[in-house]
């Protein structure tokens, strides 16, 4: 089943009267349960991607489908709503809310939606935490938790209500070879164990390796598309 399906989509930004184009006319359809990557160098239109999927953005043209979902047909309000409902995010600076603590940062998704009983919740977010290997660590604000276990509460907070898709925009980048490995573990059992769609934005090689399938940006088009 098809998760996400973009065509022909193009991003021109405007600088002045000058006109820079990021994207030059992508074709893309990812499946469920992907654990794909989009490598680039810095300037190649990756991170332009990621924010067009992860509705940050809009294309200049093109189309781009979310769960069978035409993403221009919806205005701001509904775009919102489905970042907050159908994706999760995974930032290189964690973005966690300081006077929060792990519990309290895990658990803003499902009060932003505001569907789900204070039973659901608790129940909810001690198990993802759990599974993420911070239980036991759920009062902690971030200043008392190391880089990796940042990571770690970042990837529950994106995991909590169980999107369609996650996006994760260099999510080794702050971390040393031993956190990043095991992050990267972390997020490759999540995929196989619970069919979790992952798809990155990457320079980093250990990225390159754990991803199943690699697409290669340069100069804002898809110049390889490979499957492991």
């Amino acid at each position: 089943m098809k998760v996400l399906e973009l065509q022909g989509v193009t991003k021109t930004y405007l600088h002045g009267r000058v006109e820079v184009p990021a994207l030059r006319g992508i074709d893309l359809s990812v499946e469920e349960g992907e654990f794909t990557a989009i490598a680039g160098p810095s300037g190649s239109g990756k991170t332009t991607l990621l924010n067009l999927i992860g509705c940050l953005d809009t294309p200049t043209s093109g189309s781009i489908r979310l769960g069978g979902r035409e993403l221009s047909a919806l205005n701001r309000t509904q775009l919102a709503y489905i970042r907050r409902l159908e994706i999760g995010f995974i930032f290189q600076t964690y973005n966690l809310i300081p006077v929060l603590t792990a519990f309290e940062n895990v658990e803003l998704p499902l009060r932003l939606l505001g569907r789900f009983s204070e039973a659901e919740i608790k129940k909810r977010v001690e198990a993802i935490l759990g599974e993420v290997g911070l239980a036991g660590l759920e009062s902690r604000k971030p200043i008392d938790l190391s880089g990796g276990q940042q990571q770690r509460v970042a990837i529950a907070r994106a995991l909590v209500k169980e999107p369609k898709l996650v996006l994760a925009d260099e999510p080794t980048a702050n971390l040393d070879s031993e956190n990043g490995e095991a992050i990267l573990a972390l997020m490759r059992q999540m995929n196989e164990e619970k069919g979790v769609t992952f798809l990155f934005s990457t320079h980093d090689p250990r990225v390159m390796k754990y991803a199943r399938r690699l697409i290669e940006v340069r100069d804002g088009r898809i110049e390889k598309d490979e499957r492991r």
